[in-house]
């Protein structure tokens, strides 16, 4: 099995610790799960599973679990 991607600085990456949480990674975003840390500020574009693309830091994603603001009725559509 081929190893997955290491992070800016050779630290795991966003891929490597988080991967259901890596595949909502939007393909829309500059950046791949396997460029970004797990505890990375930056805001990026998610896809839940049923297709809502909303906007949330990395962070927020990993360590406090938050999903898709959509489906946990935070946004209306």
């Amino acid at each position: 099995m081929p190893s997955l991607p290491r992070a800016y600085g050779g630290r795991p990456s966003l891929a490597e610790e988080f991967p259901r949480i890596s595949a909502e990674l939007s393909s829309k975003n500059p950046f791949m799960p396997g460029e970004i840390t797990p505890g990375a500020g930056k805001t990026a574009l998610w896809e839940c599973s049923i297709g809502h693309e909303y906007l949330a830091r990395v962070v927020n994603r990993t360590r406090r679990g938050l999903g898709c603001s959509y489906c946990s009725n935070q946004r209306v559509l």
